[in-house]
Parts: structure tokens; C-alpha cells; sequence
């Protein structure tokens, strides 16, 4: 199993309230890892800064900021979270940064957090695509991308100078995944339907 980032929301909240609010996530990342599954675990927005923080060592899961995978065809694969792609990544950072000190020694900032959304209004939708389009170029060598990031369940197929692509999505509104069985990959849903103000990311699911 591989966890493609942002499975702990470190930039919120102290380190000391976020291992209680996490507790449950870690014990029962290690139950699975006791009963034989392999777990690793990919950096993302919310926790890329705190990669020696002692909350995902916890846990006792590897972390990388990406991972390569061949698939038994020989078709190759890398999986990241996708926010090195996001041109308001660094931005949101920064503010995230500042509201996380002011958390630490309880006090608030303020600061809002910048998305996507942010920069381009009501153009969201075009904003994901960009995202998506970039991360088939910059890894236009490997057959596919598997990300996250934009919380968007999409798939689109590799094309010349294009990667194929997947989005895990996420599992708070989407409640999806990625499933890579032998040779083939598949976007999954753990409830028979998303809710209806997320279903509108599947119209563009190839």
C-alpha cells in the first residue's frame, strides 16, 4: 500500500496535538504493517516540511518524495503527491508556515491559505487539468503518473510527449483510490457514489 501524501495534516496544528489526533491512523497503520502489508509513504503538501518530525516515524512507514514502480509488462510507473506542480504551492506554504508558529505558542495569524482556486476563480476546473497536463510532461519518460494532490479521481491516457495519467483523488469527498493489479490500473471508490458535489470531477474520467 502506498500513501500518496498528506495523509497527516501536519501544517495545521502543534506536533503535540496533532500525534493525538492522529493516534488512531498510526495504530492502524501498524496493525497492517504487523499482519504483512508493505506500507510506504509519499511527502505531500501537508507534510513535506516536517519530514523529521517524529509523527510519521511513528508509524515506523518509509518515506520517499516519489516512487518508481515497473509493472510486469515493463511499462514503467512513478507515483508523487503532485504539489511541486501546483504554482500556488509555495504561497500556501508560507502562510501555512506563519499559522503553524502561531498554533505552537498559541496565537493566530490569520493568514489564508492560497489554492488553486485562489488564483484562478471560477476557472477550478481548468486549473486541475494544468496541473495534471504538467506533471504528463515533466514525466513524459515513464508510461504513467500516479498523483494526488487536486483531490481529483481522473485518469487520461498517454499520449505523444504525454504521460498516462491517474489522480488517487481523496478520501474525504471522493472517497477513491488507486488500485494497480498486475498490468492493469484503476480508479476505486469506497462508497458506491460520491457525494453529489463531487461528481462532477468524473466527467472527466476517460
Amino acid at each position: 500500500m502506498i500513501l500518496a501524501g498528506d495523509i497527516f495534516d501536519l501544517w495545521r496544528k502543534s506536533p503535540d496535538q496533532i500525534r493525538k489526533e492522529y493516534k488512531g491512523t498510526i495504530e492502524l497503520l501498524r496493525r497492517l504493517k504487523a499482519r504483512g502489508t508493505k506500507i510506504e509513504y509519499i511527502l505531500g503538501t501537508h507534510d513535506a516540511l516536517y519530514l523529521k518530525d517524529p509523527i510519521i516515524p511513528l508509524a515506523e512507514i518509509p518515506v520517499h518524495p516519489y516512487i518508481k514502480k515497473t509493472l510486469p509488462c515493463g511499462k514503467k510507473i512513478i507515483i508523487i503527491h503532485g504539489h511541486e506542480l501546483d504554482p500556488m504551492y509555495l504561497p500556501g506554504r508560507i502562510a501555512a508556515f506563519f499559522n503553524f508558529i502561531g498554533s505552537v505558542f498559541g496565537c493566530r495569524f490569520g493568514f489564508k491559505r492560497t489554492t488553486v482556486n485562489d488564483l484562478i476563480g471560477q476557472k477550478y476546473i481548468d486549473g486541475v487539468r494544468a496541473i495534471h497536463e504538467k506533471a504528463q510532461r515533466k514525466y513524459n519518460s515513464y508510461d504513467y503518473v500516479i498523483m494526488g494532490h487536486t483531490h481529483a479521481p481522473l485518469s487520461s491516457p498517454k499520449k505523444e510527449k504525454l504521460a498516462g495519467l491517474y489522480n488517487v483523488g481523496d478520501w474525504k469527498g471522493h472517497n477513491s483510490y488507486v488500485v494497480i493489479d498486475g498490468d492493469k490500473i484503476t480508479i476505486r471508490y469506497m462508497m458506491s457514489d460520491p457525494p453529489h458535489e463531487w461528481r462532477w470531477f468524473r466527467l472527466y474520467e476517460d
